[in-house]
């Protein structure tokens, strides 16, 4: 037995479209910030990567090896370096017995600049702008302190990201400050492993986005009140979709013209340095193509030709990674849109390549962890998904099932309203109660405690432990509060539940038609109940908390229908768990809270399920070093996939419900008839015996009195021996029974109609409205009859005739 606490829905809560406004605006910002970092992985990709010797201004990327002009000294070590940053931290102690490293000093220092080294020379490389990667070198405790640093050691790694510029002495320099479309990077970390952390970056926040963003449209769904499941997929799967689309595209056209502005500017930076060396040597700009012919080559220096090679062979390269990119799929079709089109690659000469390391690009994949992450997900969206869709299946059952009162339900799945009432003459042999407890650790084991029994009046039911309210159901706890600050939890200590089985009457007018649609005895073993009865208090570290279900309360009942023998001669029919996991809801709160209330729980389940489908996804393209554009774009094609799946899923399941609704309907009926048939035909021979029988006393009487006359003292000898024998004249009683029979008869199989009749509406409603109708026009689920068009079907069920007159 589970209680869930629903407060009845007399207005629309304001918290709703807040939430769904928060989280809206935190999922468009962190998917923003998602794309951001492909934007920054994507500069990364597309920058020049030159030889020191070939260094052009502009942005670019270089790997070499550190060279220290000053040095600096790090604090604990006493060693000579670029750059240090060190950190004294103390080891603290909460209350809780918790510990953790609290920092309780920070210095940092660099030198200026330090030259950056490769096999054709070195550059020099301004700090300024820039924070560090780098390694720990060093970590020593000493008591409750703990000292780290963090070095760049001359003779150090270093991938850069920055900008060239001509010195003041002409000689080319790196500094990370000015304009540019670039977040300065120096890092002992290459190249891939930037961009594979940029690109780990973007999947997680973009998850984190769009996880964000589906939560949103389900609580503002929720909060206009519409439960239909493929409204909420439908929406969710549209904004994360439209949010991928949009922004890959968005994305896709301001990389291909940043692109295409960054290898325009590569090369006029690339033709002025090439310009100005020629100059020093009298030749004049012969043009790209001359540039790198046979005959001109030999006008040139050793020197001078290497160091045009080099800048040549960059800027080709360059060039060929901008085309690729531009002219591959889907970039060659917005490229042509927004006017980006092919830039000139500089024509290689016989012996020329680009296979030196710097000119071949190898995409940045995730390591193995990336795919372990996306099969967690892909699990988690299953298990997500099959949690939300048995809570919207038991939503389902709600808003198919038609509700009758008491005296109309049948055997199987049932739906009906009434009062409850504490049922003391339902089954006194078995009453149904149970209750746990989780001892608290102040009491012994063993030790007895009264107070953890409730009481049971058997006048009014239950007693509920905590607030001493008559009820037929309830749930207490007690929890205490452990641990202080971030660390502080609820602990529940106690949980005593119980409850016994209650009737739900239906009382139709004035007090005076009470129980005219009569009643039925709910078992409320193993079911979900929605309250809007609760009770807590706080006392110190304590807090006690109790829902329960009151008589009296209108209460809505969903479950399965069967009989239960109450001893050797009598059954009676109830409504309990089923046992093929069919629900058992109990609300005394309205159906419309109950259905609402099942659709946000699937709601919540599918939201999370599509989200981590998603996650998946885009781990998947990570693994195979997909963090271009176009794979966003493949990602919008997760939600449409998870929605086409998930909605021909419920929509067949739906059809198939309402195909067996229709189906054990009709099946109802014909029960109802022939029962009918078979018990009004026995009560009225019964009922003509039992006239028979006092006709024959009656004449026989009469015949006695005309003696009366003749001789008196043998009459009142017969008259006492008849009086002795004479029975019991139930022909009145049988009579009024036989009409009761009669009407409880008809007013079942009206209510039986009536179900049979909704369940044909909202079939029919069904299967001709889209997007059912056209899964159901191809396999085969159609419209039915209602019962007015088809009674001729059943004459054969027809009432009896009841002639109580001459049996002779």
């Amino acid at each position: 037995m589970r209680f869930v606490r629903l407060r009845q829905a007399s207005h629309r809560s304001l918290l709703l479209p807040l939430v769904a406004l928060l989280l809206l605006v935190g999922g468009s910002f962190c998917i923003a910030f998602s794309f951001g970092r492909v934007t920054e992985l994507r500069e990364l990709e597309r920058a020049p990567q030159p030889s020191v010797e070939a260094v052009v201004p502009g942005e670019l990327k270089l790997d070499g090896t550190a060279q220290a002009i000053t040095y600096v000294t790090s604090p604990y070590t006493d060693t000579r370096c670029i750059y240090f940053s060190a950190l004294t931290e103390e080891e603290r102690t909460d209350s809780d017995g918790n510990t953790e490293w609290v920092t309780v000093d920070r210095q940092s220092e660099t030198t200026p600049a330090f030259r950056l080294a490769d096999e054709t020379g070195a550059i020099v490389v301004r700090m300024a702008g820039v924070s560090p990667d780098v390694e720990r070198h060093y970590r020593e405790r000493r008591g409750k302190l703990r000292y780290t640093e963090y070095r760049l050691d001359e003779g150090d790694a270093v991938f850069l990201f920055g900008r060239g510029v001509a010195g003041q002495s002409g000689a080319m320099e790196v500094r990370f400050t000015g304009d540019g479309a670039f977040r300065p990077i120096l890092s002992r970390t290459g190249e891939r492993g930037q961009r594979a952390s940029r690109g780990l970056i973007s999947v997680l926040v973009g998850w984190t986005g769009l996880s964000l963003a589906g939560f949103g449209v389900a609580f503002a769904l929720a909060w206009i009140g519409r439960h239909r499941v493929l409204t909420l997929v439908g929406a969710a799967g549209a904004v994360m979709a439209i949010a991928l689309i949009t922004l890959g595209v968005v994305s896709m056209v301001a990389d291909l013209r940043t692109g295409a502005e960054r290898i325009t500017a590569h090369e006029e930076a690339a033709r002025s340095i090439i310009t100005r060396a020629l100059a020093d040597s009298g030749v004049d700009w012969p043009g790209w193509t001359m540039l790198g012919s046979p005959e001109f080559q030999q006008t040139l220096g050793p020197d001078e030709r290497r160091r045009i090679g080099r800048i040549r062979l960059d800027l080709a390269a360059s060039a060929k990674r901008t085309n690729d990119i531009r002219d591959r799929f889907p970039e060659h079709i917005f490229a042509s849109l927004a006017g980006v089109g092919r830039f000139n690659e500089p024509i290689l000469v016989e012996g020329e390549s680009l296979d030196n390391p710097n000119h071949t690009f190898e995409p940045a994949r995730l390591g193995a962890f990336a795919g372990i992450g996306a099969g967690v997900a892909l699990i988690s969206a299953l298990i997500c998904t099959i949690v939300g869709l048995g809570s919207l299946k038991r939503k389902r059952w709600v808003e198919n099932l038609h509700t009758v009162p008491p005296s109309g339900v049948v055997m199987g799945m049932a739906e009906t309203t009434g009062t409850a009432s504490f049922a003391a003459d339902a089954s006194p042999n078995t009453l149904k109660d149970y209750h746990g407890t989780r001892k608290s650790k102040k009491r012994k084991a063993g030790e007895a405690d009264d107070e953890d029994e409730p009481r049971v009046d058997p006048e009014v039911g239950l007693v509920s432990y905590f607030g001493r309210k008559p009820c037929v159901a309830f749930v207490y706890t007690e929890s205490e509060r452990r641990g202080t600050g971030k660390n502080a939890r609820w602990v529940v200590i106690k949980r005593i539940e119980r409850c016994v089985n209650f009737r739900v009457e239906r009382r139709d007018g004035d007090a005076a038609n009470a129980g005219e649609g009569g009643s039925i005895v709910v078992n409320p073993e193993g079911s979900t109940i929605y309250s809007h009865r609760s009770l807590s208090s706080r006392s110190g570290r304590i807090r006690h908390a109790e829902s329960w279900l009151e008589p009296g309360d209108a209460c809505y009942v969903l479950g399965r229908a069967g009989l239960h023998e109450r001893d050797e001669t009598h059954a009676e029919l109830r409504i309990g768990a089923g046992d093929k996991g069919e629900p058992l809801l109990i609300a005394n709160v309205r159906e419309l809270d109950v259905k609402l209330r099942l659709a946000r729980v699937g709601f919540a389940w599918l939201s999370a399920g599509l989200a981590l489908a998603i996650g998946a996804g885009l781990l998947g393209f990570g693994l195979i070093g997909g963090f271009s554009m176009d794979y966003y774009l493949l990602a919008a094609a997760v939600p449409v996939l998870y929605l086409l799946i998930l909605g021909i899923y419920l929509l067949y399941t739906n059809l198939v419900f309402l195909r067996e609704q229709v189906n054990r309907a009709w099946a109802n009926i014909d029960v109802a008839l022939a029962k009918r048939a078979d018990l009004i035909t026995n009560i009225e021979r019964v009922t003509k015996e039992a006239y028979a029988h006092e006709r024959g006393v009656q004449e026989r009487l009469a015949k006695l009195r005309t003696l009366v006359q003749d001789s008196g003292d043998e009459f009142g000898k017969s008259v006492t021996l008849l009086a002795e024998a004479y029975p019991d004249l139930t022909s009145q009683r049988l009579t009024k029974g036989l009409m009761d029979a009669l009407v409880l008869l008809e007013d079942e199989l009206a209510y039986i109609r009536e179900g049979y009749n909704e369940a044909v509406r909202e079939n029919n409603q069904r299967v001709g409205a889209l997007p059912e109708l056209i899964l159901a026009k191809a396999l085969g689920f159609g419209p039915r009859e209602y019962w007015g068009t088809i009674q001729g079907a059943v004459r054969k069920r027809r009432l009896p005739t009841v002639e109580l007159g001459s049996n002779d």
